[in-house]
């Protein structure tokens, strides 16, 4: 997987969760926080576990599958200009080798064994399930969006409502913090 598509991952996920959680963009709450107070993980944490699940199945295959042939097949022919592209089988070894300290060469071998692959799988930070009993919604306290102001007749430009001053007023000295208040309906 690139870092453009994992960028992209990621910034689709919080779009989505933001909108769950009933934040914006201007609330500029961190995305540690958003999981935590919705309990879930992050998705590129759930697509690394199933791609690494999904090589255990691999090792594990007769020769003769298909899916294992894609796998260990090396395309021939001429390539284009430049840097060669990542091939799905080098991410997977270099996913293996950063989050589960299995190295390439041993890679195959350790996946085919079904025992140590799933503890091996285990050390992996817990996956944690989204359980929609109640309605969670994440607030942000901050100051309301700027008043606008409308010219009135003779040149005076005032406030649109004189409530907003008001709190505006209210709110002046107070500091704004995160918090999280869960309702349920």
């Amino acid at each position: 997987m690139t870092e453009r598509t994992r960028s992209r991952i990621q910034a689709a996920e919080m779009s989505l969760l933001r909108r769950v959680a009933g934040l914006s963009l201007r609330d500029r709450v961190r995305r540690s926080d958003i999981w935590e107070g919705l309990g879930v993980e992050p998705l590129l944490l759930h697509i690394e576990r199933s791609q690494l699940g999904r090589l255990g199945h691999l090792a594990r295959m007769p020769s003769g599958r298909l899916p294992l042939g894609v796998f260990r097949t090396c395309p021939t022919g001429r390539r284009p200009r430049g840097r060669p592209r990542t091939r799905g089988r080098d991410y997977i070894s270099r996913l293996a080798w950063e989050r589960l300290g299995v190295p390439p060469e041993e890679l195959m071998e350790v996946a085919g064994e079904r025992a140590v692959w799933a503890s091996l799988l285990k050390l992996l930070p817990p996956a944690t399930r989204i359980r929609i009993s109640g309605r969670k919604r994440i607030t942000a306290i901050r100051p309301t969006r700027p008043v606008q102001l409308l010219p009135q007749r003779g040149g005076v430009v005032e406030p649109c409502s004189g409530h907003l001053l008001a709190h505006l007023q209210d709110i002046s000295d107070q500091q704004f913090s995160f918090t999280r208040s869960v309702s349920v309906s």
